[in-house]
């Protein structure tokens, strides 16, 4: 295509909660607006995410439309067979027998009978493909209608005194995926109650429409994160964080056996749970243009790491020694942007890199500002890279960082053949040692980064408030309410800096019982086993070795003071795991159980420490 034939008008179409919802462009040419996606989805997530833009799936139906498509490179076009096998039609209904076209060589040849939606390549002829193959594609609109207060010309947005924020109930039934795929595509996301007056404009919505009310619950944007008592927002904040936590009922332990569920909220504004593929009407929320207030860069910031007037360039790491077994908290400060951040160089699947991130208080790195992508483009291993926080797992084909700031909302550059989407497998963002990113497999491990703005600030060498500190044994203690089985237990616990409680003698004993009696039976929310509590040690073997997670024997830690009659663990039985009673007494319990838990760290000291970064550093 050469360049004077066409004249492109540029035209941001809205602005929500979440950043720039799409950007369509005016072809004077073809006479079109046009959206290029070139993130890679399936055919029938293209023409869905079309639909819900207020477009349809492009189709190369005049020449000039042609030349347009095939300048962008291969993508899907909007011509099917899906419906019709053997008979192409545009998503309109126009027949490809009325469409002035040509065929690549050797095309179409509908290979093992599976190709039934067309592609165009930058030849500007067409060929038949796999419809389930990923490929980028483009969005038609023939024009533009004009924005309501909402930043959208969907008029089902109703604007709210109240919060300051439009809402638009969806009474079509779809499961916790599909609902946050549509309000994505509608420049939104699940509606997030963050105060009692929020909660009112939910019971207004549902007493407006008798379809929600008589399914009894609609999806909000909350679900478990890899655990199954953790509830969090979809923007990674606990509902407690949100401002808004009031259940119907909440029950961790009938949750067992299932690995996600996902939030819903009844008549009452009230919350309950679900199994994520239940279908259910659902309430998107989108904050009007005017009102949108910055998150993820005023929380880490644009420029530089400290710059000093020397010649030399410092940076300024402040490490917080916990002196459990030698180890520090890992995190590292940069003082020009108050962000504390920490490598984490053994590789882990990226919802396990995103839980770790957040139960040490921070959140998982995105290359949001020039001097994130700097840092996270000096811990990239050169050969593999490192997870971002970029994803699109609640909305497939919408990428989003952890906290809601859409991919289209900060620069970045792609790798060579990037994104690809691979077997619609890859939902996660990675980022090279060259700062270009690629679309990769959430499950397949990677090194990661995490960022912070808290630098600890209490004895115990944490900003998380619930530890305390017991002069007894010049240590601090944390009660977790929210039970999980022993493995997930002692990964929170480490990934606060600490690890599962291992009492040392009777005195610790006497510290333990002071903390349980604080969380009495009846003021611990949920349907499990209230009498026990996890520690630190469990069986090794089958011979009821028992030993703490350290290693020792019980008797070598100093406390081994059984209950009357236990432990009961069965003859060769290898996984039991340690509690304790109310009274300071040890059990022994299924492992897989859940239950509430103890942690303990070492109380802490702040060291400074200045370390010089090298001249032509990237972190300069």
């Amino acid at each position: 295509m050469k360049l004077n034939f066409v004249y492109v008008v540029l035209i941001v179409c809205a602005v929500a909660i979440d950043g720039v919802i799409c950007v369509y462009q005016y072809d004077k040419e073809a006479n079109i607006w046009f959206n290029y996606h070139k993130l890679p989805v399936t055919w029938f997530r293209a023409r869905r995410i079309c639909a819900l833009e207020g477009g349809v799936l492009g189709s190369p139906t005049t020449t000039q439309l042609t030349r347009l498509m095939s300048s962008y490179g291969r993508m899907f076009t909007g011509i099917h067979a899906t419906n019709s096998e053997g008979l192409f039609y545009t998503i309109e209904g126009q027949s490809l027998d009325e469409i002035p076209h040509e065929w690549l060589p050797g095309e179409p040849n509908n290979v093992k009978n599976l190709e039934h939606c067309i592609v165009t390549s930058v030849i500007e002829k067409l060929a038949d493909f796999n419809c389930e193959e990923p490929l980028p594609y483009m969005c038609f609109k023939r024009e533009m209608k004009p924005l309501t207060a909402c930043g959208t010309s969907d008029e089902a947005y109703t604007f709210h005194n109240a919060t300051n924020k439009c809402y638009k109930a969806h009474e079509a039934p779809a499961n916790f995926s599909d609902a946050s795929f549509v309000c994505s595509g509608e420049g939104g996301h699940l509606v997030i109650i963050n105060s009692e007056a929020e909660a009112g404009v939910i019971r207004d919505i549902f007493n407006k429409h008798q379809v929600l009310r008589l399914h009894g619950l609609a999806y909000v944007g909350y679900q478990t994160w890899g655990s199954l008592s953790e509830m969090k927002t979809i923007h990674g904040e606990t509902l407690k964080q949100a401002g808004y936590d009031k259940f119907y009922f909440y029950s961790p332990a009938k949750l067992a056996g299932t690995e996600q569920f996902c939030g819903a909220a009844n008549h009452q504004a009230v919350f309950s749970y679900m199994e994520c593929n239940y279908l259910k009407p659902f309430i998107c929320e989108m904050t009007p243009p005017q009102l949108e207030k910055p998150n993820y860069h005023q929380l880490f910031g644009h420029g530089d790491i400290i710059t000093m007037k020397s010649n030399l360039k410092y940076l300024v790491l402040i490490f917080c020694f916990a002196f459990i077994e030698g180890k520090g908290s890992g995190y590292k400060f940069s003082g020009h942007n108050k962000i504390w951040y920490k490598y984490h160089n053994i590789p882990a699947t990226w919802f396990v890199a995103r839980r770790t991130c957040a139960i040490e208080g921070g959140v998982l790195a995105s290359p949001v500002s020039s001097w994130a992508q700097r840092l996270m483009q000096a811990s990239a291993p050169k050969h593999f890279g490192i997870f971002t926080g970029i994803h699109d797992t609640y909305s497939n084909g919408f990428y989003y960082t952890v906290h809601g700031t859409p991919l289209e909302g900060f620069p970045h550059e792609w790798a060579a053949n990037e994104p690809n989407n691979i077997d619609n497998a890859e939902h996660c963002l990675a980022m090279n040692s060259e700062g270009r990113l690629s679309d990769v497999s959430c499950d397949k491990p990677r090194p990661y980064l995490c960022l912070k703005t808290h630098r600890p600030e209490n004895e115990c060498g944490t900003s998380d408030s619930e530890y305390v500190p017991y002069k007894e044994t010049n240590k601090c203690y944390k009660f977790h309410k929210k039970p999980e089985n022993f493995t997930e237990a002692n990964f929170v616990c480490s990934a606060e800096g600490g690890h599962l409680a291992i009492i040392n003698s009777e005195i610790e004993a006497g510290v333990i019982r002071k903390i349980i009696s604080k969380y009495p039976e009846n003021k611990v929310v949920g349907e499990f086993w209230k009498k026990i509590v996890f520690v630190g040690f469990h069986n090794w073997g089958t011979g009821g070795d028992w030993r703490t997670i350290h290693g020792q024997t019980l008797k070598e830690a100093g406390y081994d003071k059984f209950a009357t009659k236990e432990p009961k663990m069965p003859h060769g039985a290898e996984a039991y795991c340690g509690a304790v009673f109310r009274d300071g007494t040890l059990d022994d319990t299924h492992c897989t159980n859940l239950l509430s838990f103890i942690c303990e760290k070492e109380r802490s000291v702040i060291v400074h420490q200045v370390e010089k970064i090298q001249p032509g550093s990237s972190l300069e």
